[in-house]
């Protein structure tokens, strides 16, 4: 077209590859969360959102939000005095996944600007968070461990498992290769109820509160609580611990995918 622009774009604008093409869009910050706990079958386990957990003190001094079950039910865990034994470890790690895509933790203006740029700390805050290990094991209650345990085939679970997160079939070359993954242990995966031994026990820890928050075990008890949120909830005891770990190596996957968190 003698390096006429405009033209060479209008047959590229006219076409019907790029008229058919829908244009995707990266979920919001609250999207992303909510998406990934549904996908995984698990619900939001956190703290309840006070500093005053026993209700001690007036309800001007203190707000309480309850346990959050939606993303957006989140709120700003700033404190001016900024002491680790009133931060709440199960919530951060929510809400280091909502700031990574752009969430704002302060809303007092009636229009909040959002950063919708890609960058490093979106992938990794799912990838290698803490959150994201939760939602990547497989546990007794885990909505999605029970459909792994009810699959006839691997070529079903397969489907599952990108329905649930993709919302799509995999291609012929996608399900070989998580075929190829998911195949060795599949008819034996489930564990035989009589050896499924007892129900695992969360530890449980010491209510730190405003009103005791100063005392000299309450930076040690959150320090703790920290340390057992990173090592992951306990696996479930209906799978086999070679197969759940492949299913949970294909969820993290999934989890991870670009699409995950594209929208048409």
């Amino acid at each position: 077209n003698d390096y006429d622009l405009k033209r060479f774009a209008r047959v590229i604008l006219r076409s019907n590859a790029y008229q058919s093409r829908l244009e995707a869009r990266r979920m919001t910050a609250e999207q992303v969360v909510d998406s990934a706990f549904h996908t995984a079958g698990r619900s939001m386990a956190t703290e309840m959102l006070t500093l005053d957990v026993e209700g001690a003190q007036a309800a001007s001094r203190f707000l309480n939000f309850g346990y959050p079950q939606r993303a957006w039910e989140f709120t700003t865990l700033a404190n001016e005095r900024d002491r680790p034994s009133i931060a709440l470890p199960a919530v951060q790690s929510v809400v280091d996944v909502l700031k990574s895509f752009g969430w704002r933790d302060s809303r007092p203006e009636p229009t909040s600007e959002r950063r919708h740029d890609p960058d490093l700390t979106q992938p990794g805050s799912l990838a290698n968070g803490t959150l994201g290990l939760w939602l990547t094991t497989l546990t007794d209650e885990s909505q999605l461990t029970r459909e792994l345990m009810l699959a006839a085939s691997v070529e079903q679970t397969v489907d599952t498992l990108f329905l649930r997160f993709l919302t799509r079939h995999p291609t012929a070359e996608e399900k070989e290769q998580f075929v190829v993954l998911l195949s060795p242990g599949f008819q034996e995966r489930v564990i035989p109820r009589e050896d499924r031994g007892t129900p695992h026990e969360a530890r449980r820890f010491r209510t730190v509160s405003w009103s005791n928050h100063l005392s000299p075990d309450a930076n040690l008890i959150r320090m703790q609580q920290q340390e057992a949120l990173r090592q992951g909830p306990a696996p479930t005891r209906y799978l086999t611990a070679e197969w759940r770990e492949r299913a949970e190596d294909a969820i993290w996957s999934l989890l991870n995918s670009p699409e995950m968190i594209l929208v048409p």
